[in-house]
């Protein structure tokens, strides 16, 4: 049992060094100064051909929020800190104020990331290999 805990812990320490703060900043930091180039082309071309047309990335955002799911996973109840962030929260700002950080984010997603310590207690919950008694028959 203490060998899968290792395991399950060297992992996520594993997968937390492949995405270091700085990286997770940056990001989240381009796909803000994308969404706003975004904006801006859409107005410019909404004025050039009398359109409100919309300049739409979503698929590339939404490929790159994917991404950084494998790190932070949607919570159980499928909501998805990152995407709040993104979307409702746009990138942490309030009628122009910052209410949030990306550093902010990073840090609450790390302080919340249990996932793997989940997995790991439901595997040695319902693995027969790693069950606290092994003899279920009493033998």
């Amino acid at each position: 049992m203490v060998i899968i805990y290792i395991f399950a812990v060297t992992k996520m320490t594993f997968l937390m060094n492949l995405l270091p703060k700085e990286i997770f900043i940056s990001i989240l930091d381009c796909l803000r100064e994308q969404t706003l180039k975004d904006i801006d082309a859409s107005i410019a071309i909404s004025k050039v051909f009398a359109t409100d047309a919309v300049y739409d990335n979503s698929l590339l955002i939404r490929a790159t929020i994917k991404l950084l799911q494998v790190f932070f996973p949607k919570g159980e109840n499928g909501f998805c800190e990152i995407e709040h962030y993104i979307f409702d929260m746009n990138f942490g700002k309030i009628d122009g104020r910052d209410l949030i950080t990306s550093e902010d984010l990073w840090d609450r997603l790390n302080a919340s990331n249990t996932y793997w310590e989940n997995q790991f207690e439901s595997m040695t919950s319902t693995h027969p290999l790693i069950d606290d008694n092994p003899n279920p028959d009493g033998v």
